[in-house]
């Protein structure tokens, strides 16, 4: 019973977290941030006024809203490079240019304007605008040889 209670719970946090965080109200992401320090005092057995920073830097947790940023943009790489279900590609924007100074994510696409304001912090129009974000890198493989040759 243990582990189907893990696979639902880490389920959840991996995508239920990527879908929600981002439109969840600012009294929801606290209950968020507050569960993770809840887990991490269980965790470590600490006092109750300990630092949530301190206790997150022990336990080499990020926090919840880098954890949301991170899995989100997973995501969407792994629906970017066709790795999800068929149906999930169709609601990908589409394509505006090809950038030839970007690694895997080479594409930008265009970022669509949600038909309501409720929309515009929803899965596609908040990480189609981190996604066209990221940062240009000519070619992984030559910044790394270049790193390790000083």
């Amino acid at each position: 019973m243990r582990p189907a209670i893990s696979d639902f719970g880490s389920a959840f946090i991996k995508y239920g977290l990527v879908v929600y965080f981002n439109s969840a109200t600012s009294v929801e992401k606290g209950r968020l941030v507050q569960l993770q320090y809840r887990a991490a005092k269980l965790c470590t057995g600490t006092l109750h006024l300990t630092s949530q920073v301190s206790l997150e830097n022990d336990l080499a947790w990020e926090s919840v809203s880098d954890r949301a940023l991170f899995l989100g943009l997973s995501l969407y790489h792994k629906i970017h490079l066709n790795q999800t279900r068929p149906l999930v590609k169709t609601a990908m924007p589409k394509i505006k240019s090809f950038g030839v100074t970007r690694a895997t994510s080479s594409y930008i696409y265009e970022t669509f304007p949600p038909k309501l304001k409720t929309f515009s912090d929803s899965f596609f129009p908040y990480f189609t605008k981190r996604w066209n974000e990221l940062p240009k890198i000519s070619n992984p493989r030559v910044t790394y040889m270049n790193s390790n040759t000083n």
